[in-house]
Order: C-alpha cells, then sequence, then structure tokens
C-alpha cells in the first residue's frame, strides 16, 4: 500500500522534539508534526483516519494507544517509532506500508531502518506490496508463502520478471519449491504479478444501464483472454466523465477513469472512425482513441473497438507497466466538508481525511484559519458575503479536473455552502460543471453540539429556523414561526441577530409566547465548542436580544422541555421527555 509523504502524523508526548520531527518531515518531504498536549488524541485520531503515524516516544506508548484501536491487520495503516538517534522501527503494518515507509525515512534522516519482518528481510520487501505497476495476483496464498520462506530461508525461484520494490537477490535457486515472478500458476508457494499495462477505453449511452456495462466489458476481456488485473485505468471522453456507468466500471475494476476532450481525441489515428461520433461529439473515435492516448506513446491496441449495444470497448497495451495512470484528466471534485462547531475534538473521523486529499483548500478565511495545509495544497480564502463567488470558485476549479475541499462550519448541508454549492451547478450552462462531482461530508451542526453540552433538549420533535431575511422574505420567516409555535417544536434559531438586524428575535420571540408559557427554558449558546463558549439560561419571557450576538445560536424548549439542577447552584441541563413514562396513557387526548 503506498501512502503519500503527506498523509504522514510525527507525534511526540514531549515538546521538545517538535524541532527534532520537523527536521525528518521536511528531509522526507511532507506530513504533520504534533508535539506536547494532545498527543494521544492526535495519534489516535489519524490512526482512525487511516494515516501512518511515526512517534517519538516509547514503543510502549504507542502500543497502548492503538491497541484497543485493532481490528484488521489488512485494513490498519503503518505505526513506527522513531528513536532519539534517527533510526525508525516499524509497529504496525509492516507488509502494508510500514516497512517500505521507516526505508525511505531512514534514508531522509541518514538513520537506519530496524525491520522485523522476515520476509523483508529475505527479500528485502513485503511480498504483498509489489512495485509500481505490478498486483498480486494471489494474495489470499501470501501469508502460506512467508510461512514457508521463513521455516526455510533459501533462496527462491524467480520465474519471469523481478516485481518487489527492492532489488533482485544475487543468490536464486530455479530448483526451489518456493516461486514468484510474473509467470508460473499462483498457489501457496508460487506468488504471480501481474503488469498493469492495459488500458480501457470506453464510450457509452447516455443513462447507460452500469450492471451491463460491466458485464459486456468483463465478458469481452474473458473473451480476448486477458486478465482484469492487467487493467491500470479506463479512459473517455470529458463528456462522460460523470456517466454513472463508466464509475461503476471503474469501481468494479478499482481503477481510475480518466477523461480527454474530443480535439485531442480526433488527433489520434484510429483503424475503425466513425462518421457519427464525428458530428455527434467532434472526434471520429472514443473508445480505441482514448485506449490509445491512456496507454501512452508507442502503445498499441490488442482489442479494437467492439459494440456492444450500450456503448463500445477497446483496449490498448502498454509499452511498459504503468506506474500510475496519470493521463488525460480526472473527474472533477467537491468535498463539502464541515468542520463541526469549533472543538478539534468534535470533527467526525473522516473529516481531516478528506481534508487531506484534496489539492486545494477553499473558504470564509475564518474557517481556513482552522486548517492546517499540507504542503501541496492551495489554499484560497473568501470574506464573509462572498458565499456565491466562494461556492462558484470552487465548482469552476473542479470544472478544470481539480479535488477540491470547500470548508464550513458545522455541517456543510446545514445553513452553509452546501445548498448554494449545489443550486450553482444545478443552474450552470457549463457542461464542464454540471460534470463536477459534488461529494457531501457529514459534520456537526451548532444545534447537535449544543445539544450534547446541554443535555438532551433535542429528544423529542424540533426544528431549525433561521432569523436571517437577507435571503428569505420575513413573510416566509414568520410563518414558519407561528408553524413552530403552534406545533410545540423545541426551536434552534440561527442568524439570531446580527450588526444589521437587530428586531427579529424580539419578534420570535413574541411569536413563539402565543402557544408557550413565559417560563419555557431558553439556552443563549454563544461560541459553541470553542475556547470562549458560554451557555446562558434565561426564560422565553425575560430573553433579551440584547445579550445576543452573531456568534449566538439560541435554543428555545418546547413546552414540556425541563430543567434538571440536582445541586443547588451546580450545572443545569435540559431534557425534553418523548413520553416514554408515560407510554400508558392516551396521548390523543
Amino acid at each position: 500500500m503506498s501512502y503519500k509523504p503527506q498523509e504522514v502524523l510525527f507525534a511526540s508526548p514531549l515538546d521538545r522534539h517538535s524541532d527534532a520531527l520537523t527536521a525528518v518531515r521536511d528531509a522526507f518531504g511532507g506530513g504533520d508534526v504534533h508535539c506536547g498536549a494532545g498527543f494521544s488524541d492526535a495519534v489516535r485520531q489519524a490512526f482512525q483516519a487511516n494515516r501512518p503515524v511515526v512517534g517519538l516516544c516509547a514503543a510502549g506508548i504507542l502500543i497502548r494507544l492503538t491497541a484497543p484501536l485493532l481490528a484488521d491487520k489488512h485494513a490498519e495503516p503503518p505505526v513506527l517509532v522513531m528513536t532519539e538517534t534517527g533510526d525508525f522501527v516499524p509497529l504496525l503494518g509492516g507488509h502494508h506500508g510500514a516497512n517500505r515507509l521507516a526505508r525511505e525515512l531512514a534514508e531522509a534522516a541518514n538513520g537506519f531502518a530496524l525491520v522485523s519482518t522476515a520476509t523483508d528481510a529475505l527479500l528485502g520487501a513485503p511480498v504483498e506490496d509489489p512495485a509500481p505497476g505490478y498486483r498480486l495476483a494471489n494474495p489470499q496464498h501470501a501469508g502460506a508463502f512467508q510461512k514457508a520462506l521463513a521455516q526455510h530461508p533459501a533462496p527462491i525461484a524467480i520465474r519471469g520478471h523481478w516485481p518487489l520494490r527492492s532489488e533482485r537477490p544475487a543468490e536464486t535457486d530455479s530448483d526451489s519449491a518456493l516461486a514468484l515472478g510474473t509467470e508460473g500458476a499462483p498457489s501457496e508457494s508460487s506468488l504471480v504479478y501481474v503488469p498493469t499495462d492495459l488500458v480501457l477505453g470506453v464510450g457509452c449511452e447516455r443513462g447507460a444501464d452500469a450492471e451491463a456495462l460491466v458485464q459486456a466489458v468483463t465478458a469481452h476481456l474473458a473473451a480476448a483472454k486477458l486478465d482484469p488485473l492487467r487493467v491500470a485505468g479506463i479512459a473517455s471522453v470529458t463528456l462522460k466523465q460523470d456517466e454513472p456507468a463508466l464509475t461503476a466500471l471503474a469501481r468494479a475494476l478499482d481503477v481510475p477513469l480518466r477523461v480527454f476532450d474530443a480535439p485531442a481525441l480526433a488527433q489520434v489515428t484510429t483503424p475503425n472512425p466513425s462518421d457519427v461520433v464525428q458530428a455527434e461529439i467532434g472526434t471520429p473515435s472514443v473508445s480505441e482513441a482514448a485506449a490509445l492516448l491512456g496507454a501512452g506513446s508507442e502503445a498499441a491496441l490488442v482489442l479494437e473497438k467492439q459494440k456492444f449495444g450500450i456503448g463500445t470497448l477497446a483496449i490498448a497495451q502498454a509499452r511498459a507497466p504503468l506506474t500510475g495512470f496519470t493521463a488525460g484528466q480526472a473527474r472533477g471534485q467537491v468535498q463539502l466538508v464541515g468542520l463541526g462547531p469549533g472543538r478539534a475534538d468534535w470533527r467526525l473521523a473522516g473529516t481531516d481525511a478528506v481534508l487531506r486529499g484534496a489539492d486545494h483548500l477553499v473558504g470564509y478565511t475564518y474557517y481556513t484559519d482552522q486548517v492546517q495545509p499540507l504542503p501541496h495544497q492551495e489554499v484560497h480564502t473568501f470574506d464573509l458575503g462572498e458565499e456565491e463567488r466562494r461556492c462558484q470558485f470552487a465548482l469552476d476549479l473542479a470544472a478544470e479536473g481539480k479535488s477540491v475541499a470547500l470548508i464550513c462550519s458545522g455541517d456543510a448541508g446545514v445553513y452553509a455552502m452546501g445548498a448554494l454549492t449545489y443550486e450553482l451547478a444545478d443552474r450552470s450552462q457549463s457542461r464542464a460543471v454540471q460534470g463536477v462531482e459534488i461529494i457531501a461530508n457529514p459534520g456537526i451542526s451548532a444545534m447537535f453540539g449544543a445539544a450534547a453540552r446541554l443535555g438532551a433538549p433535542l429528544g423529542h420533535d424540533f426544528c431549525a429556523i433561521s432569523l436571517s431575511n437577507l435571503m428569505t422574505p420575513w413573510t416566509v420567516i414568520e410563518r414558519r414561526l407561528q408553524g413552530a409555535s403552534m406545533a410545540d417544536f423545541v426551536v434552534c434559531f440561527y442568524n439570531p441577530v446580527s450588526r444589521k438586524r437587530d428586531w427579529q428575535l424580539a419578534a420570535a420571540r413574541d411569536i413563539l409566547l402565543e402557544n408557550r408559557p413565559p417560563e419555557t427554558p431558553v439556552v443563549i449558546c454563544r461560541q459553541i465548542g470553542r475556547a470562549e463558549e458560554t451557555f446562558t439560561h434565561r426564560t422565553l419571557g425575560e430573553l433579551d436580544p440584547a445579550e445576543v450576538d452573531m456568534f449566538c445560536m439560541v435554543l428555545v424548549g418546547s413546552s414540556i422541555t425541563r430543567r434538571y439542577q440536582p445541586v443547588k447552584n451546580g450545572p443545569i441541563s435540559l431534557y425534553t421527555p418523548r413520553g416514554y413514562l408515560s407510554r400508558g396513557e392516551d396521548h390523543r387526548a
């Protein structure tokens, strides 16, 4: 398994190790450094986000921190110990990137990689992690092979090309019972590696059935006696970048999908051009031209265009195994990311992984300042009030094939940029913008963060209402307030006041008072989840808008919301009972 340098977390519980880890990070070419307070949380969060961890500390510390999280050795990220003398010891994930990472770090830091895995010691690399451009055809036999090699560490037979990341052993034995290479029959004693040297060029009709496309391509590969493991990627025309069937095919074969624009495809000479395709999209060939462009110079077609009802397929073979499939352009992507209410430990586990995976970070300055960009990432900041410009910029970047994270607070889909991004894409006349993949990631909204701090005020039916009438007419907001008042919802007021809007909260209070008692609990929740966090308890009757600012959310209980304060002058909790203790009563009365 390969990891990018920027994904690695270098951590230590001691502040004094900051300079040492920073020097290693810089020599290695990327990664985050975390020293001192919060070390344990940083390590656990990185591990859960599948990030490699390098700890400058006692091995036992990392073992105790990660032990409760261990579940599947095939899915766990590398965990390494760095010693005070600059050596690196893999603790977890040796065969899944840790041993290789240890060697790369040792080379960068002029230290040693203390690898304990038997196969690595004998072959110089883990057998499950072949060199770029190869795949292991029989991973199910890797464990038995390694066990046999450890029990009888004699020279092995090499059949065909050497596929591992290390140098080919000087001593081999053609008669050995153990063999590996690119030839032979897979078994527990023979590991066979397949070169990734094929590119599928695929065209299909709009809205093609995904399952039918996957079945057709799989059948053609089988008929041509071509191993699907040899496929490095799928190529098509830009107009098809958002085609669900092509996405499903790429997912089924576990390979990237890349696209080329029509003018680029039109420059490729192919054996089966089509006047119909030329008239429709501006190139006489999609499948053959895309396959040849994707496979690179000196590529040759091993399967000319095949027609199968909903599409066409052509297969090109590259001159050498493709170590990565980066030809053409990837489908652009906008990841909608919410940072939560403010506390770092309130970010969902997948949030950091999404942020690390983007090449561009876009957002309001106050939000982007809460994110530490990696060396390869570009940060684009916008002021408050530039919401439309911010979202359109993200979409335009993604339309160029870029990977973009649009950063919001709370949950990006709750009073944030999610809806605006979808609306702009929906209204766009640009085919490139419409082809952008928009992915909404969950976050913790302010109302859920506040509710958790207060107890269980949202235990029964509730609603959220924004009091900003900048884009929603007050007459609409007023109708919603009246409905919430009559329905006796717990209400969370977003955007309760601002410098230019100072009357809406008082009006909302008066509407709610029409249907619920003045003693109804109210909490002014300010800077939820941040160091300045405060919760001011009031009643609906005494709610004073002068106490509220633009950093607040106001939570108003329903008529059955209760305060819980077991100790006088102690903390106050709120809860709204759902009726579990009154199940025998007839609630229809």
